[in-house]
């Protein structure tokens, strides 16, 4: 009888043992993982850099000093780092550094976390002339995607309006080519830019 209870301690004691070594154990596992990150896995394959569409350059055509706003949707499913614009001349030499664009809601952005980013920039120091813009953005698992040429803007004269009366009608031209007078009713005239020629045929004289 006393052997037997002897050995009932003697177990109890071990059971105490060896919880209190697993508890032990289990804190140092946890600790011990705690140092180390974690990672998300994604299965290979396919395209996992971010997808910039919808891109907006406005005005299309601006004056020399004035200001451009850039917006494009950029997403990612792991979210997105950073994204940032690269103004080029038709050449294809940088116009300065990237700028940084973003979705923060403050203006020029205008809507917080939307996937909209939006940049404005001012065209001083610039010529005239037609511009391209690329845009590379970083999601936040480290892949990195170039849009090069994905918008496009011009930079000329101010644009003006010339308008001319008929008996029936009155015909307005805005835009910021030179347009020629007409020297004869019904006869066609043309102007060419950088990068549009315009036409017009009318019997409406337009003025100098």
């Amino acid at each position: 009888m006393e052997i037997k209870k002897h050995l009932l301690n003697f177990s109890f004691l071990i059971i105490l043992i060896v919880s209190f070594v697993f508890l032990l154990d289990f804190s140092f596992n946890q600790k011990f993982l705690a140092q180390f990150p974690t990672f998300e896995i994604y299965p290979l394959g396919g395209d996992f850099y971010p997808k910039v569409d919808n891109v907006s350059v406005s005005p299309s055509t601006q004056e020399v000093g004035g200001t451009i706003l850039v917006t494009a949707r950029i997403l990612d499913e792991s979210g997105i780092l950073f994204a940032l614009l690269q103004v080029k001349s038709n050449s294809g030499d940088n116009m300065g550094s990237q700028k940084i664009m973003k979705d923060d809601g403050v203006f020029p952005d205008a809507v917080l976390n939307n996937g909209v980013y939006t940049i404005a920039f001012n065209t001083t120091g610039y010529a005239n002339g037609q511009y391209f813009v690329d845009i590379t953005a970083r999601d936040r698992i480290g892949n990195t995607k170039t849009y090069p040429n994905i918008g496009n803007f011009s930079l000329g004269e101010p644009v003006t309006e010339n308008c001319q009366t008929s008996q029936d009608a009155e015909l307005c031209i805005s835009t910021s080519l030179n347009i020629p007078t007409f020297s004869n009713p019904s006869s066609e005239q043309c102007e060419t830019s950088q990068s549009a020629t315009l036409c017009i045929k009318s019997s409406i004289y337009l003025p100098q």
